[in-house]
């Protein structure tokens, strides 16, 4: 049969396969994370130029929104989602942390040069509006020796939804039950005082602009701007500056209690050596992708951030991952939905062959399919019988198969060719998609040759029929007819 298909195959041309060019790839969202990624998506398109990724930090209020209006390919919040916009998304969003970083206070008061400490009654006053002056007892008390100014205190927040907010104000409303009274906690809240700036950037540029002012950021923007960070008391009375292993030592109990969905909060944690305002920062990527290739590519990138790209976060002052929360998060993208198993095509229902079957049963039963669909490439349409079915997918699929030894081998081809002629996910529900598209004439031979196979003594019907259930979903039955898979199974015994 394979000498047959070969046949079939060498006289068509393939001058005419044209296959994927360059793709883009969109995402939008948090500025928290903006530093790290611009650098992982730099590095990604040298070994994979292929794949260009293009991320707009515009805060995570907006990535929660473009990603849940599918406006983009994948979305980015410092913030977890919460179940409100969860169920409003078009599509449900996964989350998938990426680093850890710290947001600190930062501050410019001129004629003051050391690095301050901060309670957290001193942080919830001061943005509040309780705490008014420079000199107040509760600031002036955590920094002994400290001339402080009896200047009036500007505050400067986010403007925007933030990621970046959310961790501020959540560890704000842990450690001041006014605040979480009277303000709360998310990516965008009504500041009881203050300027608004937007982005990390914009907060970073008040600060600088304005003396006698005090703001939040992520730790490299007041790094790169010169600006002094404060150290914070932490839940176990200690004044602690934001480090890599501060920030580290605040995840670390988080990794023995992950959540499988990864949403968690990790501020005020635990730990003399602890930074309280610490936390994951998370991808949001769409549990199915309407472009086969694009949900490939996008885990294919996961994959390599996962790896290499974490060797790249303490540069930028971001902690790596826990190795705990890496592991966790490789076996959810094996696990979790079609737009992860599309890179390798492995579905769980589809065995290479049914369990104490002969070797050949599986192997006889498919490649009846593979020569009706290589022997009408001419007319492709009636074959597969859907649009999206070019002659290239037909004469490709034919190609490859003809050397397949295994099933293995042969669902490894049609994911392969699925992925880049094809314009959906390949595996849906656990059903190949591209098996599932095939129409009369070849799911009709292979169920006659399953009926052969049978008849003659390779296995037996409980074996075929399960074998059908378990690739395809179909329940064949007793030989009994499906309603369009072509003439001649009705007519055979068990």
């Amino acid at each position: 049969m394979r000498s047959l298909i070969a046949a079939a195959v060498l006289t068509i041309s393939l001058a005419g396969l044209a296959f994927a060019d360059s793709m883009l790839i969109n995402g939008a969202g948090a500025s928290f994370p903006y530093p790290i990624y611009s650098k992982w998506f730099d590095e990604y398109s040298k070994i994979n130029p292929e794949v260009r990724i293009n991320y707009q930090s515009i805060g995570s209020g907006g990535g929660i929104r473009q990603a849940s209006e599918l406006t983009v390919d994948f979305g980015a919040t410092d913030g977890p989602m919460n179940e409100d916009q969860m169920g409003k998304a078009k599509v449900k969003l996964l989350h998938f942390p990426t680093v850890l970083g710290a947001v600190v206070p930062t501050y410019n008061i001129p004629g003051v040069a050391a690095d301050l400490n901060f309670t957290p009654k001193a942080l919830a006053g001061i943005f509040l509006g309780k705490i008014t002056k420079w000199n107040d007892p509760e600031i002036e008390k955590a920094n002994p020796g400290v001339k402080l100014p009896g200047k009036d205190i500007i505050v400067a927040h986010r403007s925007d939804g933030s990621g970046t907010t959310y961790i501020w104000v959540d560890f704000l409303a842990k450690v001041s039950p006014e605040w979480k009274e009277k303000v709360g906690v998310g990516t965008s809240v009504k500041w009881p005082v203050g300027l608004g700036g937007k982005g990390n950037e914009g907060v970073t540029g008040l600060v600088k602009q304005t003396p006698n002012s005090i703001g939040y950021v992520e730790l490299i923007y007041a790094q790169h701007n010169n600006l002094p960070s404060g150290a914070v008391q932490n839940a176990s009375g200690k004044f602690v500056k934001a480090s890599l292993e501060a920030v580290t030592a605040a995840a670390a109990g988080a990794s023995k209690a992950m959540p499988a969905d990864f949403r968690v909060s990790i501020t005020n944690a635990p730990g003399e050596s602890t930074y309280p305002i610490a936390s994951f920062t998370w991808l949001l990527i769409p549990e199915k992708f309407d472009d086969a290739r694009k949900g490939k590519a996008v885990t294919q990138f996961l994959e390599w951030m996962l790896k290499d790209g974490q060797q790249l976060a303490p540069d930028l002052m971001y902690a790596p991952l826990p190795k705990e929360v890496v592991a966790m998060e490789e076996k959810a993208m094996k696990r979790s939905s079609p737009t992860f198993r599309s890179t390798t095509c492995i579905s769980t229902r589809w065995p290479n062959r049914v369990t104490g079957a002969p070797k050949g049963m599986t192997e006889k039963i498919m490649m009846a399919g593979i020569a009706a669909m290589a022997g009408a490439t001419a007319r492709p349409q009636q074959v597969i019988g859907w649009h999206w079915a070019s002659p290239a997918f037909v004469m490709k699929f034919a190609e490859i198969v003809v050397t397949a030894d295994t099933a293995d081998a042969v669902r490894e081809a049609v994911c392969e060719v699925a992925t880049r002629c094809g314009k959906h996910p390949v595996v849906v529900k656990d059903q190949p998609m591209a098996w599932g598209f095939v129409a009369n004439r070849v799911y009709g031979a292979m169920l006659r040759e399953a009926a052969r196979v049978v008849e003659e003594g390779v296995a037996t019907h409980e074996q075929v029929n399960q074998l059908m259930v378990d690739c395809f979903r179909w329940p064949v039955g007793p030989f009994a007819m499906v309603k369009g898979a072509g003439s001649g199974w009705g007519d055979r015994k068990k």
